[in-house]
């Protein structure tokens, strides 16, 4: 372009009163068009005040405080100084220079005359030495606006979130930081001037998600339990996904979705095409959501009342316990989510319980809430608070993500046959063999069993049959699923 003709000079330059923030996506650098990537843009004081503003929830501030409404005198609200390159243009491409850049910058932008401080070099007469001396001039800036139709306020205020789109520019946004560069240069009128802070943050937190496998998701609906990941990773903006009463999405909402990276990963990306830790199917159940790998590793999340996230709830993980201390504040609320210690084939999730099949073996596993047998098979009403067993061959497993011994069941039927899929419905659950056999047990206050129970019978924790051709090999039976 014109910027790289040869009679255009540049040179290092602080805009005053604009601080750089990550919140602008674009198709043009990288990411593609239904997915694109995220880039820095400028954005005012000001405006960046005003967008903190209307995130409910800002903490740290006093309510009260209108510092930054009506600054006063003693205490005024921080001016940014942040640096990045100025470019001379000589008159005759000015023109030529304008016209790329507004064709370049089409999809939405700002043209704006700033203030830039911008150093000389000039060797003192007399001594020899080099000095700097600073001056301010105007120059053009373009920049994506609050108002473009591309801008990200998530992007801006969830600095997780917008990492995870930054993972591979860790160098640059390291070298990219200029907080507090020669600050003790600048004369007594420039001291309350800031750097770029929040690029440094950036840099760190994209350090630390090269240690973990991120999944990109989408979804909607409630997020009392956090199951749809939308908790803002940082305490000073409690709904950055801007969700509606604080935990309802009513529309789709990107989610993203941080793993452990074990060795396995190593040999491979997550996100190859023919990748064996590409995602394979997403389960919802009544306040927990989980991801299926082709690999087998099964993450679960959310609600965990009744343990049916396979853990007790003082297990969970978040991203601060993996961060350094300079940044751990960012990841309070964002989990890390780890695998089940055994490979999944499918699983189901219920309102409150969970069922999977593990992979090779064809044994069903299921934890959770079991007030009608929908877990152990067993006729006690309880909620199965340390994780739950089928029926027969009580096996003793270490238990996820813990160091304790739990109860965990393995089931197969009398025959041996594989167990190939599963449901969960509110109380009742749902097996499908290999051979189109359809196994339920738990609640038949409907006759959701699909079988006949005595009269005064409105649970069966046994695993049988249902009643007809659904309970025979070759029924042609090839999915299943619960309301």
């Amino acid at each position: 372009g014109i910027l790289s003709n040869a009679q255009v000079s540049k040179m290092l330059g602080r805009a005053v009163g604009y601080q750089r923030c990550w919140g602008q996506k674009s198709a043009d650098h990288r990411g593609h068009v239904f997915f694109p990537g995220l880039v820095c843009t400028l954005l005012s004081d000001e405006e960046v005040r005003n967008l903190e503003r209307e995130h409910i929830g800002l903490v740290g501030e006093d309510e009260n405080n209108d510092n930054d409404a009506n600054p006063k005198e003693e205490n005024p609200p921080k001016i940014s100084l942040t640096e990045g390159l100025v470019y001379t243009i000589p008159h005759e491409l000015i023109k030529q220079c304008l016209d790329e850049l507004d064709f370049r910058e089409k999809g939405g932008y700002a043209r704006d005359l700033i203030d830039v401080i911008v150093y000389d070099e000039m060797e003192h007469e007399h001594d020899g030495q080099v000095r700097k001396t600073k001056r301010t001039i105007k120059a053009i800036l373009y920049r994506g606006t609050p108002d473009n139709p591309a801008f990200s306020p998530r992007a801006l205020l969830d600095e997780i979130y917008s990492a995870t789109y930054l993972h591979q520019l860790n160098e640059f946004l390291m070298s990219a930081t200029s907080s507090g560069v020669d600050a003790a240069g600048l004369e007594d009128e420039l001291v309350s001037l800031v750097g770029d802070c929040r690029t440094g943050r950036l840099a760190a937190l994209s350090n630390f998600m090269q240690e973990h496998q991120l999944y990109f998701l989408f979804g909607g609906g409630s997020n009392q339990y956090n199951q749809l990941l939308l908790d803002a990773s940082t305490e000073h903006y409690c709904n950055a996904a801007k969700l509606v009463s604080g935990e309802e999405a009513h529309e789709l909402k990107e989610i993203v979705l941080i793993v452990p990276r074990g060795p396995e990963h190593l040999e491979q990306d997550g996100m190859a095409k023919n990748s064996v830790h590409r995602p394979k199917q997403l389960f919802a159940g009544g306040g927990h959501s989980a991801l299926l790998t082709h690999y087998g590793n099964f993450y679960i999340w959310g609600w965990n009342e009744s343990n049916q996230l396979g853990r007790s709830s003082e297990h969970e993980i978040n991203a601060s316990t993996s961060m350094d201390q300079s940044i751990r504040e960012l990841g309070q609320k964002q989990p890390i989510v780890p695998p089940l210690d055994i490979k999944v084939e499918t699983a189901a999730l219920g309102h409150n319980h969970t069922l999977i099949i593990e992979k090779d073996t064809g044994y069903l596993y299921a934890f959770g809430d079991d007030n009608r047998g929908q877990v152990s098979g067993e006729s006690k009403h309880r909620s199965n608070k340390d994780g739950g067993y089928i029926q027969k061959q009580i096996w003793t497993v270490t238990a996820i993500f813990t160091e304790d011994d739990v109860k965990v069941g393995r089931w197969k039927p009398d025959d041996g046959s594989r167990l190939v899929k599963v449901a969960c419905g509110r109380r009742h659950t749902v097996v499908l063999d290999e051979y189109g056999r359809v196994y339920t047990m738990g609640e038949n206050k409907y006759n959701q069993l699909g079988r006949s129970l005595p009269t005064d019978t409105q649970r069966d924790q046994n695993m049988k049959l249902v009643d007809g051709f659904l309970g025979e090999k070759g029924s042609g039976c090839i999915g299943i699923d619960c309301g």
